[in-house]
């Protein structure tokens, strides 16, 4: 079973700290900015919270994936969410990213979306694993998204998801 947390600025640096060698190569290949921190032995790894949200997807109590989400990416585009960062953070069992990628987005980020006026999420996807989990998202989408669209943009990926809020609308009536 996949249970789902939103972490403090606290609770994700403590927990990128405590990762293996391995599983810190992996944050560092996704998180861009995070990495800036990293490498330049700053005292706080993780962003502050208007600067990024960041989620775990936890896999019978440990944690598997971290998504660090932008609430307010382009400020001329206020519907838009960004998900900036993704990535395994245990290596006990792979090929399980797609399917906690999908609860995160279901559980957090459609409602939050649909709470703040926002109609999509956007990423920019730079890992071919991370690819692999976006686009399992094209074959069973999460609930409350209406489109995946996955775009190839040499040497990266983007994916565009549409929120549907009005399906919000209906279910809260």
């Amino acid at each position: 079973m996949i249970q789902v947390a939103e972490l403090s600025s606290h609770e994700t640096d403590a927990l990128l700290k405590g990762l293996s060698c391995e599983e810190l190569q992996n944050v560092r290949e996704a998180f861009h900015a995070e990495k800036a921190n990293i490498d330049g032995g700053k005292p706080a790894w993780v962003l502050p919270r208007n600067e990024r949200i960041y989620y775990v997807a936890q896999l019978q109590n440990e944690p598997y994936l971290l998504v660090g989400i932008h609430p307010n990416p382009l400020p001329r585009s206020p519907h838009i969410v960004n998900i900036s960062s993704l990535a395994r953070v245990s290596s006990a069992s792979k090929g399980k990213a797609a399917e906690c990628l999908r609860t995160i987005i279901q559980e957090k980020l459609v409602p939050f979306c649909k709470q703040n006026g926002k109609s999509l999420i956007v990423t920019r996807i730079h890992t071919e694993r991370g690819f692999k989990a976006f686009s399992a998202l094209q074959s069973v989408r999460p609930c409350g998204i209406s489109r995946v669209e996955i775009e190839v943009t040499r040497p990266d990926w983007s994916c565009t998801m549409s929120v549907d809020v009005q399906e919000a609308q209906v279910d809260e009536l």
